[in-house]
Parts: structure tokens; C-alpha cells; sequence
């Protein structure tokens, strides 16, 4: 992991560099991702599947800033083979969701599974659960990092969205999860997504009980901010 010191040497230059050539590769997986769409769909006269795939790129970009706003965090050791399986079957569940969709577009050859105001309604939960993962990330510099890597060195946040619930990040992936599927008008869409929102959930109990044994200044802050993910309710 960098230090203070090394993290001062990255120049804006560097970091420029490394935001351009990030993008590059975020616009390159976006697109494949429509790739893998479309074909589904065996057409790309899709409006909600713009709108998805757009408000996608946008959020990544956005991201990649912010991640690379805390570049000193982001490098470390890595997380145990299960933490990284479990991230892989999520990630997994996002082009399963993409085919099954378009596969039931090409079907149906319109997303009738859910009325247009349903859908506009979904983009608008899109939207706010991309919002709520940018906050998360900007309010926290070790967002990047993992509950298995914890260092003695970093500090618990409890700005922004940590105000409210201890797993902000974990929360707008589980919303994600359903978003997907939503906008894009596919009943099918939903299988994947409950397997990744189940995902989510262990890695949510497993990190939270990591970082109580780790930290007691965890365990403080999780008296003060009851809820995991779900505020009121877990």
C-alpha cells in the first residue's frame, strides 16, 4: 500500500494519464456489455436499453474520478480467494441479467413485462442508487479497499451516507441488483439479480463481522448506526 509520501509523487499529470487511459478501458467494457445486449436483443431499436447503458458509462466514469481521488487506497494487499469468488459472482450476474433480458425483448420484441411508467420509475431508482454509490465513494477513502485487508492505520467514516447506514456501497449494489432488471422490462432479468442481491448480503455479514474483530472503534460506531444496509429494517 502507498504511503503518504509515494501518494504525493502521483502528479496530475499521472493521474490525467491514468483517468484517460481508465476510461478508455470502461468505455471499451460498456461496450461490450451493449454488445452483449443488443445481440440478445437481435436488435438496437431499444430506448430503456440506451438509457441503461449510458447512465452505466456515466456512472463508471464517475467513478474511476473518484477512485483515482483516492489512488492511496486503493493499492494493497489481495483479499482472500472467497471474498474474491464472491465478487466475480456478482460481477457474473450483471451480463446474465443483460442476456436473459435481451433474449426476452427479442421474444416479446417490446419490454411489455412492465408498463413505460414502471420503467421510468426504475430509471429514476437507477439513478438514485448510482447517487448513493458515488457518495459513498466520495465520502470514503478506503471504499476501494476491503474488510479482509482493514489496516490499523485507517478510520472509520461516518460522513455522508455512513451517517445512516454502516454499508452504503453494499446497499446501492443489492438496489443495483434489481434496477437492472427493471429498467430494461425483464421478468427474466430478476434471476440473476436475486442471486447477486443474495451475494451482497453474506459479503455485507461477513465484512461487518470482520471489521468488529478488527476494529473497536468498529464496534462503537456500529452501536451508533444500527442498520447494516437497510435502514429500519437491517
Amino acid at each position: 500500500m502507498k504511503n503518504q509520501s509515494e501518494t504525493a509523487n502521483t502528479t496530475p499529470a499521472n493521474l490525467m494519464a491514468l483517468y484517460i487511459s481508465g476510461a478508455i478501458l470502461n468505455v471499451f467494457n460498456v461496450a461490450i456489455s451493449a454488445g452483449i445486449l443488443f445481440l440478445a436483443a437481435g436488435q438496437i431499436d431499444w430506448p430503456f436499453a440506451w438509457i441503461y447503458i449510458i447512465s452505466y458509462l456515466i456512472f463508471r466514469l464517475v467513478s474511476l474520478y473518484i477512485s483515482l481521488r483516492h489512488i492511496h487506497w486503493n493499492e494493497g494487499k489481495k483479499p482472500p480467494l472467497f471474498d474474491r469468488i464472491l465478487n466475480i459472482g456478482y460481477g457474473l450476474t450483471h451480463p446474465f441479467t443483460l442476456i436473459l433480458a435481451g433474449f426476452e425483448f427479442n421474444l416479446t420484441q417490446s419490454s411489455q413485462a412492465f408498463a413505460a411508467t414502471v420503467q421510468v420509475v426504475a430509471f429514476v431508482f437507477l439513478i438514485l442508487t448510482f447517487a448513493l454509490m458515488l457518495w459513498a465513494q466520495w465520502k470514503n477513502p478506503y471504499y476501494f479497499s476491503n474488510a479482509t485487508t482493514f489496516q490499523s492505520e485507517q478510520k472509520i467514516v461516518n460522513i455522508g451516507p455512513y451517517q445512516f447506514i454502516r454499508h452504503p456501497g453494499h446497499a446501492g449494489l443489492f438496489m443495483l441488483a434489481f434496477a437492472r432488471p427493471l429498467i430494461l422490462g425483464s421478468r427474466l432479468g430478476f434471476l440473476p439479480g436475486i442471486i447477486g442481491a443474495s451475494i451482497i448480503i453474506l459479503q455485507t455479514i461477513r465484512e461487518d463481522h470482520l471489521l468488529q474483530q478488527k476494529s473497536e472503534d468498529y464496534k462503537n460506531y456500529a452501536e451508533a448506526v444500527r442498520y447494516r444496509v437497510f435502514s429500519g429494517i437491517w
